[in-house]
C-alpha cells in the first residue's frame, strides 16, 4: 500500500554507488503506462539498459479489473546479456477477493539466465501453474486449498502438489487439520512421493504476548519426497513491542533418505503496514 493505517505516505528509497578503476558505463531505463476503459485497464511497457547497452531488459504488462474484487494481471519480459541469447519470463494471474472467498489462478515461467543479475535464483529455469483458495466458512473457520504443477525446463522433472486443510482460530488459540500429496517425477523415470496428514495448534499466554505453537506433517503410506518428509516444528513467539517479535523454533524431519534437526532463533520487525524485516540464526 502507498499509505499506512494512519494514512501516512509509505516510501521505499534505495541508493547505491559503485566505483571501478577499469571501466565506466551507464545504467538507465524507464516505464510508461496508460489507463483505458474508465481506468479498468492499464497497459504498460518497461525498458532497462545496463553496461552501455550490453545488457537489456524489455517488458510489457497489462492489468484488467473485471470488478472491484476480480483482477487479471499479465506480464511478459525478455532480456539479453552481452550478446547472448534472449531469455524470457511470463506471468498470468487471475485473483479474486471477497468477504467469503479469496483465491487465485496463476501461471509463471522464467527461463534460466533471465534478467540482469538482480533476480532471485528461486524459480529460475522453471514453469509453474496452479491455484490457491480460502473459503471463510464462519468467523472462526476457514477452508484452505491449493494445488500446483512445477516443471524444470531443462531436465523435464515435474512436481505435483495438492493440499487442503481446515483452520480454526479464535482469540488466543487455534488449530488446523489437513491432507497433502506431493509427487516428483524425473526424466529417468524415478518417482518420489509423500502422502501426509497435517496438524497444527497454537495457544497464547501472558496477555497475548507469548504464543506457543506446534505443527506436525505426518507421512502415511509413502515418505520418499525429500522436500516433504515427516516433520515436527515446535515454536515460541514473544512480542517485545507492537512492531517487533522474537521467535525460537526447533524442527525435526524424518524422510526415507535423511533425517535432520535444526534450531532457529531470530527477530521479526514490521516497520510499517505491509513491510517485514527478518533476521535469524540457525544451527
Amino acid at each position: 500500500p502507498s499509505k499506512d493505517a494512519n494514512l501516512n505516505p509509505a516510501y521505499i528509497v534505495v541508493d547505491y554507488e559503485t566505483e571501478s578503476d577499469y571501466a565506466q558505463s551507464w545504467t538507465y531505463g524507464g516505464r510508461g503506462a496508460a489507463k483505458l476503459l474508465d481506468d479498468k485497464v492499464e497497459v504498460g511497457a518497461s525498458y532497462i539498459s545496463e553496461g552501455g547497452a550490453r545488457d537489456t531488459l524489455q517488458g510489457l504488462d497489462a492489468t484488467i479489473d473485471f470488478t472491484k474484487r476480480t483482477r487479471l494481471q499479465l506480464e511478459y519480459a525478455t532480456s539479453r546479456a552481452a550478446n547472448g541469447p534472449d531469455r524470457d519470463a511470463y506471468l498470468a494471474e487471475l485473483r479474486h477477493n471477497s468477504s467469503d472467498v479469496e483465491g487465485a489462478l496463476y501461471y509463471r515461467k522464467r527461463e534460466s539466465g533471465f534478467g540482469l543479475g538482480h533476480q532471485s535464483p528461486i524459480g529460475s529455469g522453471t514453469g509453474i501453474y496452479g491455484f490457491d483458495g480460502r473459503y471463510h466458512a464462519t468467523d472462526r473457520l476457514d477452508v484452505v486449498t491449493g494445488a500446483f504443477r512445477q516443471t524444470d525446463i531443462e531436465t523435464g522433472a515435474v512436481r505435483d502438489v495438492a493440499e487442503a486443510s481446515a483452520v480454526y482460530d479464535t482469540s488466543g488459540k487455534g488449530g488446523s487439520i489437513g491432507l497433502r500429496t506431493a509427487r516428483d517425477r524425473y526424466a529417468d523415470g524415478t518417482r518420489d512421493r509423500s502422502d501426509q496428514v497435517t496438524l497444527g495448534a497454537h495457544q497464547a499466554f501472558l496477555d497475548h504476548r507469548l504464543n506457543l505453537r506446534i505443527n506436525r506433517e505426518q507421512s502415511l503410506s509413502e515418505n520418499a519426497n525429500p522436500d516433504y518428509p515427516t516433520r515436527t516444528l515446535l515454536g515460541a513467539d514473544y512480542l517485545l513491542n507492537p512492531t517487533t517479535t522474537l521467535f525460537l523454533e526447533q524442527e525435526l524431519t524424518a524422510g526415507d533418505t535423511q533425517e535432520t534437526r535444526g534450531t532457529r532463533i531470530g527477530m521479526t520487525n514490521r516497520p510499517w503496514t505491509g513491510a517485514s524485516v527478518n533476521t535469524s540464526l540457525e544451527q
